[in-house]
């Protein structure tokens, strides 16, 4: 979708090689160091709405950000049924309720965490850092028990949950039960007959309307108010995260942008000044980025401020020349922090500058917990009720948050 935004066939970026079932490996990309001191840790956990994609991506490769002084690892993890649905058969065995691809997260940070002296790591300076689902992931483990005291830092690419965004057991069993119900699966042994991406694809071959995320469960997740205080935040989104997405006719794109906003409300939102002079399109991106990225990301931020640590809110917002169908879109940032950027991109000498301060603010946060850094423009922390966000974009520098009012009406909603 993105390569036929930029005019180019789809076939410019490859499909996925190399998957299989057993994917529980993860890669490590260590830099050339001087003297015996142990480098801060950034574990990468891929999107792909927990049902594709993979550690080993091309927008992935660890190497040039390993540069900035970091060991550098992405790991893979289950997907799909495999790692998000309950087993919804008796005689499963006392398995974990649903969060098989969340276990498996926290296997691998125990891994790095166990091994990191043979690859030049510090093991009590480890950051979790991910994109979309992979970020909502990350998320949960904020909340997770099972992850307490295993990462001192994270940070939240366009992936944010809000906190009544992970399902509940009950649901997440009810959606597995029907999802093997019309897939005329009725037996672990059954299930196991079947190759392995006919489990992940479950969802499509079936026709249910299901998000695999993680799942609050009272032991992985806990409850929804449960967040941990020795984590310092960095997170944020892009500007037009769901224009790529959103089409139909002018009331459906609208419809479908007030979905989140109560009712009572939404003609008051539609007349703020910000909407002025834009398609009905671009109102329903700014909604929908605002209500599932955006003002979740921020609700992060001031949890995690009203706990004592660090956070750091931004907005990514350089749009690509030739971007014009998709804007800032998801996952458009990713290329930035990795220093990935493709041949198919275009990318001039501002894209290279803005990846060179993309990169040095992730590595230092990695490094101290504060992005900041010599030559670098200053990026504040995070204060609850300060309207401020950090660009990064042609401009980088702490800006209006010009998404407040729809925050603002999204919260006294709840």
């Amino acid at each position: 979708m993105v390569a036929e935004g930029f005019g180019h066939d789809a076939a410019a970026i490859p499909d996925l090689t190399n998957m299989d079932e057993d994917c529980l490996y993860l890669n490590i990309w260590t830099p050339s160091r001087e003297g015996s001191a142990a480098l801060p840790i950034m574990i990468w956990v891929h999107g792909g709405s927990n049902v594709n994609g993979w550690a080993y991506e091309p927008n992935y490769i660890g190497a040039r950000l390993a540069g900035q002084g970091v060991v550098v690892v992405s790991i893979n993890y289950r997907m799909g049924s495999l790692g998000f649905l309950p087993v919804p058969f008796e005689g499963a065995g006392d398995m974990p309720s649903g969060n098989y691809g969340i276990s498996d997260i926290i296997a691998a940070v125990q891994w790095v965490r166990d091994n990191s002296a043979a690859f030049g790591g510090d093991s009590d300076n480890i950051t979790l850092f991910g994109e979309s689902a992979g970020a909502a992931d990350i998320y949960a483990l904020l909340k997770s028990p099972q992850a307490d005291g295993i990462f001192r830092r994270a940070i939240l690419e366009s992936g944010a949950l809000g906190p009544g965004d992970m399902p509940s057991f009950d649901i997440a069993q009810a959606r597995a039960k029907e999802m093997f119900s019309k897939a005329n699966i009725t037996s672990v042994e059954a299930a196991r007959a079947l190759p392995w991406q006919d489990l992940v694809d479950l969802h499509n071959a079936t026709g249910v309307d299901y998000y695999h995320g993680p799942v609050v469960d009272g032991y992985w997740v806990n409850d929804t108010e449960r967040f941990h205080d020795d984590v310092d935040v960095i997170v944020g989104s892009n500007l037009n995260e769901m224009l790529m997405y959103i089409g139909g006719s002018d009331a459906e794109m609208l419809a479908e942008g007030l979905a989140d906003y109560p009712v009572d409300i939404r003609s008051s939102l539609l007349a703020l000044p910000m909407f002025e002079n834009r398609s009905a399109q671009e109102i329903a991106d700014v909604l929908s980025t605002a209500s599932q990225f955006h003002c979740p990301s921020r609700r992060i931020a001031d949890m995690a401020a009203g706990r004592g640590k660090d956070s750091f809110l931004y907005r990514f917002t350089r749009k690509r020349v030739g971007a014009d169908a998709y804007g800032v879109y998801h996952g458009a940032e990713i290329p930035y922090v990795f220093d990935t950027h493709d041949d198919w991109l275009p990318t001039n000498a501002d894209d290279r500058k803005l990846t060179a301060t993309m990169m040095a603010y992730w590595s230092n946060f990695a490094r101290s917990g504060n992005p900041n850094g010599l030559g670098l423009p200053e990026w504040p922390v995070h204060a609850p009720g300060q309207n401020v966000v950090q660009e990064l974009g042609d401009h980088v520098g702490a800006t209006d948050d010009f998404m407040a009012p729809l925050c603002d009406a999204l919260n006294g909603s709840n």
